[in-house]
């Protein structure tokens, strides 16, 4: 190969060179600069620490000093450490690591690693560093240089024009002939911005936390100084503790003249290390606390982020293999001899602590809490959590449990745990507030509740111990007191204060514990007594204010026996301001819930419902009559009871009784399935049987349950009497009876899917059948009659017949529906029947003749005349008069009442009594006050009424204006679930020229406005006769 070849590859080689590295820098930089984890600008400190260390002098001693100047933004760290050598100037220049350890390199002068990835944390300071000290080969003399570290560029051709710069400044250093070894040669100086300030108060905030530790651990470092804070950190004595393996560091901070001195206490087996700082109190060697920030892992260096680490005291040992950035230790799963021996460390440290911790509680150390915390086990890429747990937690746990460490309130220093019963025998406080602490301590000490630390050190003991071992909560307090029963078993168990006195603090700490108080609300804990001194659940506990009696007996139907459950009178408990009064309000409410939550098949839960329902304030209420008229009629007087009148009477109590009793009832009558078999039951005909359902559905409807009437297992009758679906029913929109019998004869039995014509109920548009409906089967039926000369069958004679009639009585309606019949009219025509009917014919009009008759009408009224009646079954039945008739009719006075027998409907329907109660009118006039205030008052928030001059015309009718014109405005209560008009005032006004409104209300709900088409839709008329209208 020529030269110019050889010339070519060496350029590319050292291109190649130097782009790599620049990539590696920048590579790096990119990625402690975007990197998230919080522990990377706390490193530069151990890094710049930890490469000094590597370079002790020939006294294997290296003394380092900071100086920090905010105001010049300038950190300098400097020590008196051997040269560099050219070779450890280019691979910092380069950022090459040193890591490798060289063949002869031994455990004791083991070099931590120098300018790898963690002498780039430094540039976290600044990304310009100046560099000055001595170089000196083993070969060559002594040369002093100055070399500015750049690593600010943001390209790879940028960087490696500073790294080449740098190179060339390694040879403007000048000769030297010797140089003071003691001196501090080397020195790193970092220009700092707002950020790099940032970063440099917090490694040294770090090394105020850390550098005792690393002091003891390294024995190289002879002292560490800080300016111009004038402080400085060295060992100053060490010596072997009474413990084999264990020695005694005193390490000393000197700040000007003030001097501070920490202790820590080694526990080692050579290669690994646990460490505790200590005190001295009273001539007793005491545990010190460790700072929550101080990393628990050390490398002789600390781990930066491993202060929650799953150990009570700091483990130290140079075997350690640590994360890339320095934060924890490999304590994955994975199958790698670095990881085993980092878990071979632990497990070794768990080992030494079981030895310290029997040294200690043996010797009579105090403060024993700051050395046994072990935090739970945190989430971390480099561990498994349940090898931690097992394997330190665990560990460490069991061996604080049966150490005797706890001075207690009796004097003795026992272990948290008993070794014998294998259970924890020391009660300690558990709450996140401290006075809330001493508190608990305060009363279980009272109550006599066995071993607890001394009151001085609650808050020590509930700190160190992890979660299951803080046991003594106010819960536990409370459910240890609820444990005794009643009232005199607690007196026998205080030691110095009253019953009442305990209960009040105790109720007093109870109300601090939010989901305690709600616990004992939700009935988890009975600690209140109630009349009998037992102490009780709190949600079963009420002071009774005058609950009735009908009340509580109607829990009893539901099995809640609320008697049993009432604060006794006698005890003071108003201190607990939890308790609240239980009123009839919310004892109605307790109620209302019961008939949710109890089962409908509970013995007595029908029994609670009508007893709820024969409840009432004034007067009863007409629902309650008709359903309790209902419920007589289906189950006899199984649920009959006496009306009973209450202080409150409760709508929603009253509505969810009135529905739960619905539920029965529809539940028994489509369980029924028909008519007929209804009949049975009540042992009624089947007329009465018809007439009760149709009650039943009409109150239904009234109250406007209409799901009931959406239920598979159905209440409604077909027109035979058969319970149908409501999705398999039409209304009966006046289908007439003969078009219904031969549309039957036709095939198409339409009774099986039309409601029954006695039960009123809304259907919509699409659900209603006519006439109409049917003519397309009895036309085709008439068709394929006259198609198959089938005429002269008795019974298809019949159908022809009756069908021929009904066209003669109908034609106008005939016309619409069977056009192509009246076309064809001699398809009904059988002459033998013609014949007949003639000869009938001719008979009648010869006997109207011979007797004087003009008309077939005047015929039937003699004969009907001739017949003779039975004047018992000639009366038609009548019914008794309710209030619930009164307020339908709005009748309100005996002499309204008079006036009523005098309408004809009024007097036929209802049957005349000698006399009737006052109340009862007193009632209706109630009820009648209450619907005209309510819809006055409604109508007043409606800005087109004004009902400021309103005139009453009569009881019910009053004169207002809406819209600035006077209008008629009739006011009824809707109570009887029905409205009757007899009132000629009423009459007249709906037949009055003048404007008119009829409005009604129930006491319930807002006042509803009743318009002709509602009474349409409600009524059910389709036809309105105008021979009799007015001209």
């Amino acid at each position: 190969m020529s030269v110019m070849n050889m010339s070519k590859i060496e350029q590319y080689q050292r291109d190649a060179h130097n782009t790599s590295v620049a990539n590696k820098i920048l590579d790096m930089l990119d990625k402690l600069r975007l990197s998230s984890n919080a522990n990377t600008p706390r490193r530069w400190i151990w890094e710049l620490i930890q490469n000094a260390k590597d370079v002790v002098n020939s006294t294997g001693k290296i003394k380092i000093r900071m100086r920090f100047d905010e105001e010049t933004k300038t950190l300098e760290f400097s020590h008196n450490g051997a040269p560099f050598t050219s070779k450890h100037l280019v691979y910092l220049i380069e950022q090459v690591s040193t890591k490798e350890r060289e063949e002869n390199e031994t455990a004791v002068n083991k070099k931590t690693g120098k300018f790898g990835t963690g002498f780039l944390t430094t540039h976290l300071l600044s990304t310009k560093v100046e560099i000055s000290g001595i170089i000196m080969d083993e070969d060559t003399e002594p040369q002093s240089f100055e070399i500015l570290l750049d690593r600010s560029g943001k390209t790879k051709s940028e960087l490696i024009g500073a790294i080449n710069k740098t190179l060339n400044q390694l040879g403007e250093g000048m000769q030297l002939t010797s140089f003071d070894e003691n001196a501090y040669n080397t020195t790193f100086r970092y220009r700092l911005d707002d950020e790099g300030i940032r970063v440099a108060k917090q490694g040294l905030e770090d090394l105020e936390l850390s550098i005792p530790y690393v002091l003891a651990f390294l024995p190289q470092i002879e002292v560490v100084e800080v300016e111009p804070q004038n402080i400085s950190y060295r060992v100053v004595n060490k010596t072997a503790g009474s413990l084999e393996k264990s020695y005694l560091y005193t390490i000393e901070r000197k700040s000007g003249y003030k001097l501070d001195k920490t202790y820590l206490f080694e526990t080692t087996n050579g290669s690994v290390s646990i460490v505790t700082p200590i005190v001295g109190k009273e001539d007793v060697v005491c545990c010190d606390k460790i700072p929550d920030r101080l990393p628990k892992l050390f490398c002789d260096f600390p781990l930066v982020g491993t202060h929650d680490f799953s150990f009570p005291l700091v483990i130290n040992s140079d075997g350690f293999n640590p994360t890339e950035p320095r934060d924890g230790v490999f304590l994955t799963d994975n199958a790698n001899e670095k990881i085993d021996q980092n878990k071979s460390i632990i497990e070794a440290a768990c080992e030494l602590y079981d030895v310290f911790l029997t040294f200690a509680a043996k010797g009579g150390w105090g403060q024993l809490y700051n050395a046994i915390k072990v935090n739970d086990v945190a989430e971390k890429e480099w561990l498994s959590a349940s090898w931690v747990k097992e394997n330190s937690i665990k560990r460490c746990r069991e061996i604080i449990k049966y150490a005797t460490i706890i001075d207690t309130n009796s004097g003795d220093r026992e272990s948290i745990y008993c070794p014998i019963l294998e259970e924890q025998q020391i009660s300690i406080p558990k709450s996140s507030d401290e006075h809330i602490r001493i508190d608990i301590w305060s009363m279980a000490e009272e109550a006599s509740m066995g071993y607890l630390p001394k009151k001085n050190e609650v808050s020590e003991w509930y700190d160190a111990f992890w979660n299951d071992c803080r046991d003594l909560s106010i819960r536990k307090l409370v459910e240890h007191i609820s444990s005794l029963e009643n009232v005199n078993a607690l007196r026998e168990k205080l030691r110095t204060v009253k019953v009442e006195e305990f209960l009040t603090r105790l109720y007093a700490l109870v109300a601090k514990d939010k989901n305690l108080l709600s616990d004992i609300q939700n009935n988890s804990i009975a600690i209140i007594p109630n009349q009998n001194g037992e102490f009780t659940r709190f949600s079963e506990l009420y002071i009774d204010l005058g609950i009735d009696d009908e009340y509580k007996n109607v829990l009893q139907f539901l099995d809640y026996d609320i008697r049993s459950r009432l604060v006794y009178r006698n005890i003071d408990i108003s201190p607990f301001a939890i308790v609240n009064k239980i009123s009839v309000e919310e004892c109605i409410s307790s109620i209302c819930s019961l008939l949710e939550t109890t089962s409908v098949n509970s013995q007595y839960y029908y029994y609670a419902c009508f007893k709820v329902l024969s409840l009432y304030s004034g007067s009863a209420d007409v629902r309650a009559i008709e359903l309790f008229k209902i419920a007589h009629k289906l189950y006899g007087d199984k649920y009959d009871t006496d009306y009973s009148e209450i202080s409150v009477v409760s709508s929603e109590l009253f509505e969810k009784a009135v529905r739960k009793i619905c539920n029965l009832i529809v539940d028994e009558i489509s369980s029924i399935g028909s008519i007929s078999k209804l009949a049975e039951v009540i042992s009624d005909t089947e007329d009465n049987a018809l007439t009760y359902l149709s009650s039943v559905i009409d109150f239904l409807s009234m109250q406007k349950y209409d799901n009931y009437f959406e239920r598979k297992t159905s209440i409604l009758p077909n027109q035979y009497g058969d319970f149908v679906p409501k999705d398999q029913l039409y209304f009966d929109n006046d289908i007439d009876d003969t078009l219904k019998e031969l549309s039957e004869a036709a095939g198409y039995d339409v009774r099986r899917e039309l409601l029954n014509t006695r039960i009123s109920l809304e259907f919509p548009e699409n659900r209603n059948k006519c006439n109409l409906d049917l003519a397309p089967y009895i036309e085709r039926f008439a068709k394929r009659i006259h198609r198959s000369e089938a005429v002269s069958n008795q019974s298809n004679r019949e159908f022809c017949r009756t069908l021929f009639l009904w066209i003669k009585d109908n034609p106008t309606e005939s016309e619409k529906m069977f056009a192509e019949l009246i076309e064809n009219i001699h398809w009904l025509y059988d002459d033998e029947e013609i014949a007949t009917n003639m000869r009938k014919a001719a008979d009648v009009e010869a006997l109207m003749a011979n007797l004087g008759i003009d008309s077939f009408d005047e015929l039937k009224k003699i004969v009907k005349n001739s017949i003779p009646r039975d004047e018992e079954n000639d009366s038609t039945e009548k019914s008794e008069i309710s209030e619930n008739v009164l307020i339908q009719w709005g009748i309100d006075s005996e002499e309204a009442l008079e006036k009523a027998f005098s309408n004809r409907v009024f007097a036929n329907e209802f049957c005349r009594e000698s006399s009737h109660d006052i109340e009862r009118f007193e009632y209706v006039q109630r009820i009648l006050k209450r619907a005209k205030d309510n819809i006055i008052s409604y109508l007043s928030t409606i800005a087109e009424y004004d009902l400021s001059d309103i005139t009453a015309v009569a009881e019910t009718t009053f004169l207002i204006k809406k819209n600035g014109q006077e209008i008629y405005l009739i006011t009824r209560p809707s109570d009887g679930g029905e409205i009757r008009l007899f009132y000629d005032t009423e009459k007249d006004l709906l037949d009055y020229s003048k404007e008119w409104e009829l409005w009604v209300e129930d006491g319930k709900n807002k006042p509803e406005k009743i318009t002709f088409g509602r009474i349409i839709k409600l009524t059910g008329i389709n036809r309105i006769p105008l021979k009799r209208l007015r001209g």
